[in-house]
């Protein structure tokens, strides 16, 4: 079936038809707003069903061809679209290598025609990766991290079999007159084995029971808290088949590894020493075992004790590392004009109309608007050509790389980065302006280390830029980088397509949140119900390993 792309048309997920369309099953052709937009229910997704990312909620599905309704400004004919995936299934037989190529020579004559620089035509940009539910560039973060995680529980397990092993080895000692009466009455010694190895496994399966039961309840538990993230995430932590299997499979390994050794002291036809209750033939041999198995405990303790605390101290060193700006008394909503069908200047005055009345709020002392927020581990960077930095197209050197923020007015009040010299951003830097901006110290330390950088000019997009202030250095996608070179731009002159509001606070989050709220309803009665959190918890989601403690 075919739409035209003036008929805005959707799939919704199943989850959605049954909590938002009540599991109607007349939903087909009935419409739902999107951003204003009117949108034609088309189908529902089977049940479970969660896309490509499944971490990601989604609650419906629209065309490619319908994306100038969702994002106007996100251009298919753009040479950059950073913000599209492509899938595709190969065929049988075909390797990743030789699909690539063809990809290549189909897209080689369009890269030639580019009237880019040299390096990036030479960037093809042409990757393939498998589809696995995550995003390629989260899938080693995950991996690492449970990787991190089953080295763990490897070590636990490793502990716990050891007691086991030991404890049998001690309760077969306990049973050798037991086992010398059955050997007596015709029992052999491979159906003594046979008898101890299941009672071992009997142990390990129900110790494989009990973690599964704990499992379960605890990532149900875990499934239930709230990630603090910007998107609607779900994690699906509860385990499934594989996951039962592959604990049962481990438990019946152990079981066997180490109920063996115990079996076999045990089941020894050693008859006469044993009726007559004499163990002195077996000292020696009790005794190495033993002593081997409390050493194995001792080593293996010591280590999970050396890595627990490794980990504590990694803890506590993350969570003292100061982000150089206060997240503390400051609540966010975001905002995304473009998928509501506004222009620039409709934007403009939404969000000045917006940031008046929230300014008018009791308990508000501050208000801002930022194009990305601090600590949420990404960047959005470009290149800037300083003094002796050719800028011409096609030039070899391609300039600074910096990392870049369109920020507003008292941006840097709301967040409680002192300015080190000149001055912040002023209402009258406005599109009519010159064209200004505001660094780090880091960036003004290494391109004007024996004056000062106030007055000085950069490159940016064929454009001159006057420095007008320098601000201390501050983390800004993650705690661990090195602190780059920042460029803060004014909104007003670089206008960006998503806004954050950012509000500093003397009240309580949730006042702010409903005066929010209300303030976009009143504006726009449309639009959908803005988010708000604190910069805490926007921020939190690079400081969970160190903050986890404190919730």
């Amino acid at each position: 079936m075919q739409f035209h792309s003036r008929t805005p048309v959707i799939v919704v997920s199943h989850e959605f038809w049954r909590g938002v369309l009540n599991g109607d099953s007349s939903a087909i052709g009935r419409t739902v707003g999107v951003n204003g937009t009117a949108f034609t229910v088309i189908g529902v997704a089977p049940a479970g069903f969660r896309g490509v990312f499944t971490p990601l909620v989604t609650s419906a599905w629209v065309p490619l061809m319908m994306q100038p309704r969702v994002r106007p400004k996100a251009s298919l004919e753009s040479a950059s679209m950073s913000w599209l995936w492509t899938f595709g299934r190969l065929e049988e037989g075909v390797s990743r290598e030789a699909a690539r190529q063809e990809l290549l020579a189909l897209t080689a004559a369009r890269i030639a025609e580019r009237v880019e620089p040299e390096w990036m035509r030479k960037n093809d940009g042409i990757r393939l990766v498998s589809l696995t539910g995550l995003p390629d560039d989260a899938q080693k973060t995950m991996l690492a991290f449970t990787g991190v995680l089953l080295g763990v529980a490897f070590l636990v397990l490793l502990i716990a079999s050891v007691n086991v092993a030991a404890m049998l080895s001690a309760r077969a000692v306990a049973r050798q007159h037991e086992m010398a009466i059955r050997v007596a009455l015709g029992a052999g010694r491979t159906r003594l084995v046979r008898q101890l190895l299941t009672e071992s496994l009997v142990v390990f399966a129900l110790g494989a029971a009990g973690g599964l039961s704990v499992a379960f309840l605890a990532t149900r538990m875990l499934e239930r808290i709230p990630l603090p993230t910007s998107m609607p995430l779900s994690l699906h932590l509860t385990p499934d088949v594989r996951v039962l299997t592959f604990a049962l499979a481990i438990a019946l390994a152990c079981g066997v590894l180490f109920g063996l050794a115990p079996a076999l002291r045990a089941a020894k036809l050693d008859i006469t020493s044993r009726l007559r209750n004499d163990s002195r033939t077996g000292d020696a041999r009790k005794g190495i075992v033993s002593n081997a198995l409390v050493v194995g405990q001792l080593a293996l303790s010591l280590v999970l004790l050396v890595s627990a605390g490794l980990l504590l101290r990694a803890l506590d060193r993350g969570n003292r590392v100061d982000p150089r700006f206060d997240v503390n008394g400051v609540v966010t909503a975001a905002f995304k004009s473009e998928a509501w069908g506004y222009n620039e200047q409709q934007s403009r005055v939404f969000f000045n109309a917006l940031r008046e009345r929230v300014l008018a709020t009791p308990g508000v002392t501050n208000v801002s608007y930022a194009a990305q927020l601090p600590l949420q581990m990404s960047s959005s960077g470009t290149f800037v050509q300083f003094d002796g930095e050719d800028a011409t197209p096609g030039a070899r050197t391609k300039g600074t790389r910096v990392e870049t923020n369109s920020v507003d007015v008292d941006y840097f009040s709301v967040v409680k980065i002192p300015l080190l010299m000149g001055r912040a951003f002023q209402q009258s830097d406005d599109a009519h302006a010159t064209r200004v901006a505001v660094v780090n110290e880091t960036l003004a330390r290494k391109h004007w280390p024996n004056g000062s950088a106030i007055g000085r000019t950069f490159i940016a997009q064929k454009e001159q830029i006057t420095v007008v202030g320098v601000v201390r250095d501050a983390k800004y996608g993650t705690l661990t980088e090195v602190t780059p070179e920042m460029v803060y731009y004014p909104t007003a002159q670089a206008w960006p397509n998503e806004q954050t509001l950012m509000i500093r606070m003397n009240g309580t989050a949730e006042s702010i949140s409903g005066a929010v709220q209300d303030a976009t309803r009143s504006l726009d009665p449309v639009l959908p119900r803005p988010e708000v959190v604190t910069l805490r918890t926007a921020t939190s989601f690079v400081l969970l390993p160190q903050r986890w403690p404190r919730w």
